[in-house]
């Protein structure tokens, strides 16, 4: 009874972590996914780069997180 039931909630976890996305609301789902993670991730790398900065520097070190996130979406983008 215990499997079965551990079975159960890793079939629901699964279908909640990586949707079918062969249909719209899959695709939407997916796509709210990879915003809110890629979202979280370039927040992180902001902040650990900005606070690593001296105060003089922070305006530059912003600016340098923009460039690289700005050229990793256009080659995700390119690259597929």
């Amino acid at each position: 009874m215990a499997a079965i039931l551990s079975k159960q909630r890793a079939e629901t976890l699964s279908s909640v972590l990586y949707p079918d996305d062969r249909t719209y609301e899959g695709k939407e789902l997916r796509l709210k996914q990879q915003h809110f993670f890629v979202s979280a991730t370039i927040q992180v790398c902001a902040c650990a780069c900005v606070c690593a900065c001296p105060d003089t520097c922070k305006c530059m070190c912003v600016c340098v997180c923009v460039r690289v996130c700005t050229c990793a979406c256009v080659c995700v983008h390119v690259h597929g």
